[in-house]
Formats: structure tokens, sequence, C-alpha cells
């Protein structure tokens, strides 16, 4: 979490400062503060502690005799939100509140998948670890199951999932979650596709190592017609991936 403190009454009105997440400021008239403000002659020596944690914006009173107000409030310890007003002294602050940027993955994958993305889908086993519900939850995935026998596969439209690519990368490549493919065709057409595998009894066509080996030694009309309307294949392979176009050279 970050947090923008700017001051708009008092002495030094217009003066803004970022606490980022894992930091914290102090704020009063003591020299040698990240805000200090001798202009303010109500204002403790240290009157107040502001600090980011990865979830959430507090703020501390670190004065025993003079009061600290946020909303009209006096306060000891809140956390804060974005339109609160602090008083401080004589000294008005408003505050603005918003979660970190999303790490975006280092792994030579991400850039790939990010520029197929218009066309990103992904084949999700759901039950490949317990982290996958709740981040398409967190990020209100769109999805369908695939009907049929066998354990839930999930097919997961990627081109408007926001960051929702960055973290399934970012935490599950490598991992067998799933596999990546890129395609035109509308997601009512690879359900369709992927749902007549659903009958063949112990093919995990959503299994990347399973797949990528079906795939290298498939001849081209096998991969032609495994694929369907899939245009390509990104595929992860040991710490790296492989891509896989439908039609084989």
């Amino acid at each position: 979490m970050r947090a923008w403190l700017e001051v708009i009454s008092g002495t030094e009105t217009g003066r803004r400062v970022l606490v980022t997440s894992g930091s914290a400021i102090r704020v009063g008239r003591a020299a040698g503060l990240e805000v200090s403000l001798p202009g303010d002659p109500v204002l403790d020596e240290l009157h107040y502690q502001l600090g980011c944690t990865a979830d959430a914006a507090l703020i501390r009173a670190a004065s025993a005799v003079r009061p600290l107000f946020v909303n009209g409030r006096q306060v000891r310890e809140r956390q804060l939100q974005t339109g609160d007003l602090i008083l401080a002294g004589i000294t008005m602050f408003a505050v603005g509140v918003q979660p970190d940027p999303p790490k975006q993955p280092e792994l030579p994958v991400y850039p790939v998948l990010l520029s197929l993305q218009k066309h990103l889908f992904l084949l999700l086993d759901p039950g490949a670890d317990p982290r996958v519900g709740p981040l398409l939850a967190k990020h209100s995935a769109h999805y369908v199951p695939l009907r049929g026998q066998g354990p839930t596969v999930l097919l997961v439209a990627l081109a408007d999932a926001g960051t929702l690519l960055a973290e399934l990368v970012d935490t599950g490549w490598g991992k067998g979650w799933g596999i990546y493919f890129a395609g035109s065709a509308p997601l009512a057409a690879f359900q369709g596709h992927f749902e007549k595998f659903r009958e063949l009894e112990g093919f995990r066509f959503w299994d990347p190592a399973l797949v990528r080996e079906f795939l290298a030694t498939s001849v081209p009309a096998t991969v032609q017609q495994f694929s369907g309307p899939v245009e390509e294949w990104i595929i992860e392979e040991g710490g790296g991936f492989s891509r896989v176009a439908r039609s084989k050279p």
C-alpha cells in the first residue's frame, strides 16, 4: 500500500509527501523529521507518524499532550483511507491511499503472453493449487468450466483480465497449473472444441508436460486436429517455455 499526504492549510500549503509500502514518516515541528513544519506553533515536536504496510496505511499519534484529529475525531491510532482529513496543530492534511502497482513478473514468458493478450486463453486446473480459486475471484475472472467427465477444468479468457495475467504467471508459472494458448475465435468455440476431449479417459489435455510431449511427437495433421481453433500454444518447459503453432512446418 502507498499513501500521499498533502498539506492543504497552514504554513506549507501544497507540500506533498509519498509514503511507500514498508516505510513510515514522522510529522512535527522538530528539525530532521521527514515532514518538519516549524512554522506551526501548535504542532508538537513529534506529533504523529504515518506508515504503510502491504495492506494498509496507519496513522499513530506521537504526542502525549497535543491532540491528533482525523475527520474531526480525536484519535490515537487509525487506518486511513482516501479522502481522510488529518488535523495536527493548525495544519490540515489530505490523504490519498492506493494499492501498490502489481509486480511485473521477471520470467521471459511474460512479455510473450502480454503481446498475445488480446487473444489469450488459459486451460486451467483449479485443483492444482489452493490459490487458484481465490486468485480468480479476486480479479472477477471470465471463465467457463468444461463439461464432461474427469476433474474440473476451467477455460479462462485473458483478453480483458487486467492484472490477472501478471499474477497467474508470477504465482503459477512452472507449477503445472495449465496451458496458455492464443486464437482469434470466441470463447464458445474453444469451449466446444475442448469439451470433445473430455470423453477421452486419461487424456489430460490441460497438463503442460503431457501436451508438450504430444505436440512434439505428433504429425502435422494430428497437431492441427488437436489444436482446432487454437493458433498457438505457449507451454511451460523447465524454467522456460515453448511456442507451438497449430501448423507445424
